[in-house]
């Protein structure tokens, strides 16, 4: 399965949401994103969970390879950070375009390509 980086951006918002001290889950997270199939969003809620970016507790399939979503906490700092940084369109946009233009859009590369893209809007602002 590809890895899809609207759904990514997609589940780090809705986790940002998670009140604190409560969970989600995956059936609360297909409704919330009704865009994205439920294999999608486990696939990329994986995702997010092994790079670091989701607290989340993912529970062994019965009779399919990998694992499911099983209870969603919440971001973790980098979660929050990967977020700050690609939350707003006007850097969300840029850098998917550049991770298609250049063929990098693995989740290291994303947060690569977002980080310059702030970088270079705050070098502009302040008249650098």
């Amino acid at each position: 399965m590809k890895l899809n980086p609207d759904c990514m951006r997609d589940i780090l918002i809705f986790a940002e949401n998670i009140e604190y001290g409560t969970q989600s889950t995956l059936t609360k997270l297909s409704e919330a994103l009704p865009q994205y199939s439920i294999e999608e969003l486990d696939y990329s809620s994986g995702k997010l969970y092994e790079a670091g970016f989701i607290d989340a507790t993912f529970l062994p399939k019965q009779r399919h390879i990998g694992d499911v979503l099983s209870k969603l906490n919440g971001l973790t700092y980098d979660g929050h950070q990967l977020l700050a940084n690609i939350r707003n369109e006007k850097i969300w946009e840029p850098t998917k375009s550049i991770a298609k233009e250049i063929g990098a859009t693995s989740i290291q590369a994303l947060t690569q390509i977002a980080t310059g893209v702030v970088t270079q809007i705050i070098t502009k602002h302040l008249g650098y």
